[in-house]
C-alpha cells in the first residue's frame, strides 16, 4: 500500500478529507468529493472501502479496457467483502445469480451471454420500439401534466422504463409493477458500495421470486415464441446450448434491472439539472437546443450510474503504484464526467456543449449494451414535457430525497409544476 496516498486520506472517519459513499452529504451531491480525490491524485487508495479509486477522465478511459481487470466472479465475491463467513453464506442464491449474469463475466462467458441479447438492441430493434415508447411516455405525461403539481419520478422516471423493457422482455403488462418491486431491491445491493445482510437478503427474496415467476414464462416461449427477448434467449439456450435456464433467469434479471435502473436515473437527474438551469429549459422549450446533445450533456453533467468496480487478475502497476491481485478499484464515473483536464466549465450544465465523449454508459466489452434504447427514451421525455409541459418548475414544498445507494445514482422524488 502506497505510504504516501494512504496517509493523505487519514483519519478515515474524517468525511471532509475521505470518500465515504453512505455519508448523506455525499449522496446528495458527491461531486465535491470527487474533485478533492482528483486533488489527491489519479490513483487513491480508500481505508474506508478497503479499495482503490480512479477518480479522472483518462485513468477509468483506460481501467476499463485493460484485461488485467476482472468483472467475473471475484468482482461477485467482492460485493459480500464487508459481511462475515455466515452471512455471505445465506445469500448463496444471490451471488450465483449475479455470477450468472453477462455483466458479472469475463472472456469467452462473457462474449457468449452478451451475444446472447445483442440482437435485442440493435438499432433495428431500437427504433421498432420507439411508436411504442412515445406512446407509453405520452399517456404518462398528459395524465400527469393535468396537475397542478406532480412527482417527475413517481409519475414518468419510474414507470416508462420498466413498462419499455417488460415489452422488451415480454412481460404481461399486468405483471410489470412487480418487475419494478424487484428490479428496486436488486438494485439498491449492487448500488451501494457499503452493504448490510439486510439489503442482502431483500435482493436475494427478490431473485427467488424473480426466478420463480420467470420459469413458466420460459417454459410458455418454447412451445408459443414470440418476437421478445425472453424467445431469444430461450431459443439460444435450446438451438445452440449456449445458456442453461438458469442464465436465462439471470440475464432476465439484468435487462431489468439495467433497463429500468439507467433510464430512471436518466430521466430524473437530468430533469432536475435542467429545471435548475432555466435558461438551459428554455432551450428545450423553444427548440434553440438539439435534444439529442441535451441527453448526452445530462448523461454527463449527473450520471445514472456514477461508480463500476473491477478486481485484478494480477498484480498491476499503475500510476507509479501498485494495485495487488485480489484488490478492488472504484472507477469513479461521476468524476471522470466532472473532470476540467477533459470538460471546459465541466461544473456547469451546457445544453450547447459540443459533443464530447463521457463514460456514463462505461466503457470496452461492458460498455451497455442498453445506451441506444435509454437514449431514445430520455429524448422522447424531454421532447414530450417541452411540448406539453413547457412552464414546468420545481416545487420546492417537500424537500427532495435521493436514494441511498451512490453507485446508482438517483431521486426519489422530483416535485414539479406544470402552470
Amino acid at each position: 500500500m502506497p505510504n504516501n496516498v494512504a496517509t493523505a486520506l487519514l483519519p478515515a472517519t474524517d468525511t471532509e478529507t475521505v470518500f465515504h459513499p453512505a455519508a448523506p452529504k455525499v449522496v446528495a451531491d458527491p461531486y465535491p468529493a470527487y474533485a478533492h480525490l482528483r486533488q489527491l491524485g489519479s490513483l487513491v487508495w480508500s481505508p474506508k472501502l478497503n479499495s482503490w479509486l480512479l477518480p479522472t477522465f483518462r485513468g477509468i478511459d483506460l481501467f476499463l479496457k485493460d484485461k488485467r481487470f476482472q468483472a467475473g466472479r471475484p468482482r461477485v465475491e467482492s460485493f459480500f467483502m464487508l459481511m462475515t463467513p455466515e452471512e455471505r453464506e445465506k445469500l448463496t442464491v444471490l451471488r450465483d445469480n449475479m455470477c450468472r449474469q453477462a455483466l458479472f463475466s469475463d472472456g469467452a462467458d462473457h462474449l457468449r451471454l452478451r451475444n446472447s441479447f445483442a440482437r435485442s438492441f440493435t438499432p433495428a430493434m431500437v427504433e421498432r420500439l420507439k411508436p411504442e415508447i412515445y406512446r407509453i411516455a405520452e399517456q404518462l405525461i398528459d395524465a400527469a401534466a393535468q396537475k397542478p403539481t406532480w412527482d417527475v419520478i413517481a409519475e414518468i422516471a419510474y414507470p416508462l422504463p420498466v413498462l419499455v423493457i417488460g415489452a422488451l422482455l415480454g412481460v404481461p403488462t399486468e405483471d410489470r409493477e412487480k418487475l419494478k418491486e424487484w428490479s428496486d431491491a436488486f438494485a439498491a445491493f449492487i448500488g451501494q458500495p457499503m452493504r448490510t445482510l439486510a439489503i442482502g437478503e431483500a435482493a436475494q427474496k427478490a431473485t427467488i421470486e424473480m426466478e420463480v415467476y420467470f420459469k413458466p414464462l420460459i417454459e410458455e416461449r418454447r412451445k408459443f415464441p414470440k418476437d421478445d427477448l425472453l424467445s431469444q434467449f430461450v431459443a439460444k439456450a435450446d438451438n445452440d446450448s449456449t445458456m442453461s435456464e438458469a442464465e436465462i433467469i439471470a440475464n432476465a434479471t439484468l435487462v431489468l434491472v439495467a433497463g429500468h435502473e439507467t433510464t430512471t436515473n436518466l430521466i430524473g437527474n437530468g430533469m432536475l439539472a435542467l429545471l435548475n438551469t432555466p435558461m438551459a429549459w428554455n432551450a428545450c422549450v423553444s427548440g434553440h437546443a438539439d435534444l439529442n446533445a441535451v441527453v448526452e450533456e445530462l448523461l454527463r453533467f449527473d450520471s445514472p450510474v456514477q461508480i463500476v468496480s473491477r478486481v485484478a487478475a494480477e498484480d498491476v502497476s499503475w500510476e507509479g503504484q501498485t494495485i495487488k491481485a485480489g484488490q478492488r478499484v472504484f472507477a469513479l464515473l461521476g468524476s471522470a464526467n466532472r473532470d476540467a483536464e477533459i470538460f471546459r466549465d465541466a461544473d456547469q450544465l451546457d445544453v450547447y456543449r459540443e459533443p464530447t465523449r463521457h463514460l456514463s454508459f462505461g466503457q470496452g466489452i461492458h460498455f451497455c449494451p442498453g445506451a441506444m434504447l435509454s437514449r431514445i427514451e430520455g429524448k422522447i421525455v424531454l421532447e414530450l414535457l417541452a411540448k406539453k409541459a413547457p412552464n414546468l418548475k420545481l416545487d420546492d414544498s417537500q424537500p427532495r430525497l435521493w436514494r441511498n445507494q451512490l453507485s446508482l445514482r438517483g431521486l426519489q422524488n422530483l416535485l414539479v409544476t406544470s402552470r
